[in-house]
């Protein structure tokens, strides 16, 4: 149990490591990631759907996804194991591509879809 629940934990692991990569970059080169965001209704924003996941606006945002991203993510590769990579793919894309269609104009980041979707 111990191997399997240390198994279940690598992808939701390099993905929270990913996105604290991400926004380190941006906070020490002061870069403002916010414009890969989504932009809802606007063709050019459409593409916020895949990036809007990977950047955060502060460390709070960043910690505030991190932690229900490494249960929820673990709980998922560890109960099903297959269908996980599917389950968090298509979770990314639709709650991004909703926010597209309903989101007010600004630009919208974050991996809160996602947690909200695990």
């Amino acid at each position: 149990m111990k191997k399997e629940l240390i198994e279940a934990l690598k992808f939701p692991a390099l993905f929270v490591f990913l996105l604290l990569l991400i926004h380190l970059y941006s906070f020490m080169s002061e870069i403002k990631l916010s414009n890969w965001g989504i932009y809802p209704r606007e063709k050019n924003g459409a593409w916020g759907i895949i990036s809007s996941v990977f950047i955060h606006g502060s460390w709070k945002h960043l910690i505030n996804n991190s932690i229900p991203l490494l249960v929820l993510g673990t709980s998922l590769f560890y109960f099903y194991k297959k269908l996980a990579p599917k389950v968090c793919l298509y979770s990314i894309v639709f709650t991004g591509f909703l926010v597209w269609l309903g989101g007010r104009p600004s630009f919208h980041i974050g991996a809160s879809g996602l947690v909200y979707a695990l």
